[in-house]
């Protein structure tokens, strides 16, 4: 598991990219890091020519927000992978089709 300064370290390299809630007014309660392949992907996916392509990765974008901003979470959003016991999640973007879906896991605040 990384400790809180190499996750420091990380984002200073930009190796991770954390996602930033849109609303000032939100408590900043949760943290979402992205690897450096994903945020790659979802700005690329969100200056496409393809309106359906830049409304998915949109959507993505979204609902990653909507967690940061402690918006309700349900397993129509992120759901645990079996076994429990190495927490590892999937936050699910469904719509529009094809579904676009992140793996992660998640850390105690004390590594954030």
């Amino acid at each position: 598991m990384l400790t809180s300064d190499e996750i420091e370290e990380a984002k200073r390299r930009h190796l991770l990219v954390p996602v930033k809630g849109l609303a000032s007014w939100a408590p900043k309660s949760r943290a979402f890091l992205m690897c450096k392949p994903l945020y790659t992907e979802l700005e690329l996916g969100k200056s496409d020519k393809d309106e359906t392509v830049r409304k998915r990765w949109a959507e993505l974008e979204g609902a990653m927000i909507h967690f940061v901003e402690g918006g309700r979470m349900t397993e129509q959003l992120i759901k645990q992978l079996k076994p429990e016991k190495f927490e590892h999640w999937e936050l699910l973007s469904r719509k529009p089709r094809p579904s676009l879906r992140v793996f992660g896991r998640l850390l105690s605040q004390t590594y954030l």
